[in-house]
């Protein structure tokens, strides 16, 4: 392993259909590695050769579903950073971001929208943020039986903020709030920038942009 890439040599045709030996490719990298390579590494990506079959249909990558830590990708998709943090997002346990109606990729504030080409800088929204337990000492959750007065940062001037004067995340029910400003790691989100938004993260996991307020 060299800079965390494994090259591999497999003895099937990989224009037969994935769902038939992505399997066997595992098999073969355990085998190859050590059966503890679960236990070494977080994330398995395979990148695959443009010939690739998957049902006879266009695709791009994929994750497992119920897997959190294997994906797979169509050559070019590989050195694609928006399409490696989308499926990345999923082996943090994250699903699509959508809009109410819209359809599950079309919240493209951050990565779990639809990909883009390029190197865009950008992030999650406010549900997944929350649900990957990022900005814990700079969050707040109000309920009915609670309230809140501070300021509302942006997630990308965290390390600027004062823990106890400023939040970066708030969670009021299932809603979740942030405010997407689009300059540092964020640059290059794609909608709403400069805005506040609100999701809602659904009982499945998938999360839906249901507002943008401007931050004035």
């Amino acid at each position: 392993v060299i800079d965390g890439v494994y090259e591999m040599f497999l003895p099937f045709n990989t224009s037969d259909d994935i769902g038939v030996y992505y399997q066997g490719m595992h098999s073969m990298l355990v085998e190859e590695l050590g059966s503890d390579l679960r236990d070494r590494v977080d994330d398995i990506m395979f990148c695959l050769p443009a010939n690739a079959n998957r049902q006879g249909r266009s695709w791009t990558a994929f994750a497992l579903g119920g897997e959190t830590f294997r994906s797979y990708y169509l050559d070019k998709s590989c050195g694609n950073l928006s399409v490696l943090m989308h499926e990345v997002g999923h082996h943090f346990g994250l699903q699509h971001a959508g809009r109410p109606n819209g359809g599950k990729y079309v919240d493209i504030t951050g990565y779990m929208g639809y990909p883009t080409n390029g190197i865009p800088a950008m992030c999650y929204n406010g549900g997944n943020h929350w649900y990957m337990d990022w900005f814990a000492d700079r969050r707040v959750e109000v309920t009915a039986e609670s309230s809140w007065t501070g300021k509302l940062a942006a997630f990308t001037d965290y390390t600027e903020t004062t823990e106890g004067e400023h939040v970066v995340l708030m969670k009021v029910g299932t809603y979740y709030i942030q405010y997407n400003r689009a300059e540092k790691h964020n640059i290059d989100t794609r909608e709403e920038q400069d805005k506040v938004t609100i999701v809602n993260r659904l009982s499945s996991g998938l999360t839906e942009l249901v507002a943008a307020l401007n931050a004035s």
